[in-house]
């Protein structure tokens, strides 16, 4: 097919793009490399997921889909699809709360696409960024803003 020949041809962490019509609409479809099977780590799901999402803000896409169907082995859905919304949630973080012009998202929905439930894995992935995000949000707070009284209330 054009996704297996597409990802042959992608190495680790490389992005492609291929421009299709589907029933008389353009579709931009993204391919990232994530490397060999037998070499794969979660890190490299990781720097995928990043990869993508910095082509689709390229590319100004607001919206976009992952599918999940079809993952070589080890893979599996579910992690994949907790450390994919993880990932992609965090890749939009930005710190912008003493900006005066803050530049608006350009991705706003991205929907994961898979054979089996994976709700319980998008909850957890999204939990997870929720907080790495809190974490970030105290990290980059002026300490003049956010001194041991202010953040005891």
């Amino acid at each position: 097919s054009h996704w297996e020949d597409a990802a042959k041809l992608t190495k680790a962490g490389e992005v492609n793009g291929l421009s299709l019509m589907v029933a008389g609409n353009h579709l931009q479809v993204v391919v990232v490399g994530m490397g060999e099977a037998a070499e794969f780590q979660w890190s490299g799901l990781r720097k995928a997921a990043g990869a993508a999402f910095k082509e689709w803000e390229r590319q100004g896409a607001a919206k976009a889909a992952v599918h999940l169907n079809g993952l070589p082995d080890p893979l599996d859905t579910n992690e994949s699809a907790r450390i994919l919304t993880e990932t992609l949630l965090l890749s939009g973080y930005r710190f912008d709360k003493y900006m005066a012009e803050k530049k608006p998202a350009v991705v706003t929905d991205v929907e994961l696409v898979a054979a089996e439930d994976i709700s319980e894995a998008v909850t957890a992935g999204t939990i997870l960024a929720e907080a790495v995000a809190f974490a970030r949000n105290l990290v980059n707070e002026p300490a003049n803003f956010l001194s041991p009284k202010n953040w005891q209330s």
